[in-house]
Parts: C-alpha cells; structure tokens; sequence
C-alpha cells in the first residue's frame, strides 16, 4: 500500500490543502483535492445541485480528518485501555493517563467509574470532522 500525504489536512472554500516540508527544509502548500458541489443538469435537463452546501461542507472536514482518524485509530490501538491517576496536588483528582509505548502520554480529569470510551487524540478527529478545529 502507498504511503498517504502527511497531514494534518486543511478544508478551507473548496480545496483540502496541506504544507509538505521539502529535502531543503522548505514548506510548500500542496492542494490535495478540490470539492464540487457542481451545479448542471441532471439526466432530464433540469438544473440542480449535485450535493446540498451542508453536505459539500460536512465532506470536505471528514476527508480533511483523515489524517488525524487514522493516526488516532493506530494510537489508540497501541495504547490499550488508560491508567487511574491522581492528578495535580497531593488531595488530588481523579484522572486518567494513556501511555503509548514510544513513550508520549495523554492525560486527562476524569471520574474512575467512568473510563474514557475514546483517545483524546480520537475526540479531536471527530471534533475537527464536526466543525470544530480546522488546523
């Protein structure tokens, strides 16, 4: 299998755009696709759009996601389930801590009787995929 461009991917009015570092060190903006949402006739003449702008919008952020999807599906993959910590001060507070073995942690507030279903870096995925981060 090919080797996907590197992200993270950007959606801005049309386009999934990214930076590529070259051999020299130097960042290029690389347009990977550009979305159409194309207006014309359909089989019998009559002009209309292809996709509504809501769901020409909503494709463009999940392909953009798709770098991020597919880093925090192998990350939570090699994680495994996260550990019960105490965080901050010594009374502390509940909290969990994801610990991949490269040796990068995630840690996060939460209740121990509610383990977290998904990786934080999965959350942000679907946050940018939603409308959230775009970067």
């Amino acid at each position: 299998m090919s080797k996907h461009t590197p992200g993270p991917w950007n959606y801005d009015a049309g386009y999934i755009d990214t930076h590529a570092v070259d051999d020299d060190g130097s960042r290029d903006y690389i347009i990977l696709a550009e979305m159409h949402s194309t207006f014309g006739p359909d089989n019998y003449g009559v002009d209309q759009w292809m996709l509504p702008p809501e769901e020409y919008e909503a494709n463009g952020r999940l392909i953009a996601a798709a770098p991020e999807m597919y880093e925090a599906a192998i990350v939570q993959q090699e994680c495994g389930l996260p550990s019960k910590v105490t965080m901050y001060d010594e009374d502390g507070c509940e909290g969990w801590l994801w610990s991949h073995p490269d040796g990068r942690e995630w840690a996060e507030i939460g209740d121990w009787g509610q383990p977290p279903t998904l990786h934080p870096l999965m959350r942000a995925a679907i946050a940018k995929i939603e409308g959230g981060n775009n970067e």
